[in-house]
């Protein structure tokens, strides 16, 4: 399970994590580890919604998510942005329209073809 870890440079304050609820500022102090759980943040049903688990990449296709900045991070971000992530993008994209046009194949009437799925993903999907 993707899990990764920042220390904190200069004592600074989160905007949720504090309190009994959760939803409260809190203070982390310099040199605290910070750990964050890429596999878990990509499930998170307040930005994916209620089905935030299941394999759907249309999802992708329309408004909603396009702002989602940090709640998506295949290959983190920022200075520490994974060196082939330029390089598997256009790899994603072409296997997510591929799945989905094999998805609408139909088959003429007694004609059997065997199809053998291959996923060229490289995200770490489930």
């Amino acid at each position: 399970m993707p899990l990764n870890t920042r220390f904190c440079k200069q004592t600074t304050a989160l905007p949720r994590g504090g309190g009994t609820d959760g939803r409260s500022p809190i203070s982390v102090r310099e040199g605290t580890a910070v750990a964050y759980s890429v596999y878990h943040m990509q499930r998170r049903e307040d930005i994916y919604g209620s089905d935030a688990r299941a394999f759907r990449p249309e999802r992708w296709e329309g408004p909603e998510l396009a702002d989602i900045r940090w709640g998506y991070l295949p290959f983190n971000g920022g200075p520490r942005l994974c060196l082939g992530s330029k390089s598997s993008w256009p790899d994603d994209l072409m296997s997510s329209r591929q799945e989905r046009r094999l998805s609408r194949l139909a088959l003429a009437a007694n004609v059997a073809i065997p199809l053998r799925r291959q996923s060229l993903w490289t995200c770490g999907c489930e």
